[in-house]
């Protein structure tokens, strides 16, 4: 879900196929799991999964959150910055 809430904020996604095994090309989500990929945002895990049924972690989260504003060439605003 946070993948595709920064994909739609960003109005964002791709037609690409990205390879998790586990993403069903066919899943509203799966275009902004490819566009996200497709521009190193998100990486899925050793084992090809994605795993988007999975609760996200602090960790993970600051790290997709990280990415998108490296990807949009901008820093964090606010209290980060």
């Amino acid at each position: 879900m946070l993948v595709t809430i920064i994909g739609r904020m960003a109005g964002e996604s791709s037609d690409a196929a990205q390879g998790f095994s586990d993403v069903s090309a066919d899943m509203y989500y799966a275009p902004y799991i490819a566009w996200a990929a497709d521009n190193g945002i998100v990486a899925g895990f050793e084992d090809g999964a994605f795993r988007p049924n999975e609760s996200v972690t602090r960790e993970q989260a600051a790290k997709i959150i990280k990415a998108y504003y490296d990807y949009k060439g901008e820093g964090p605003v606010g209290a980060w910055a």
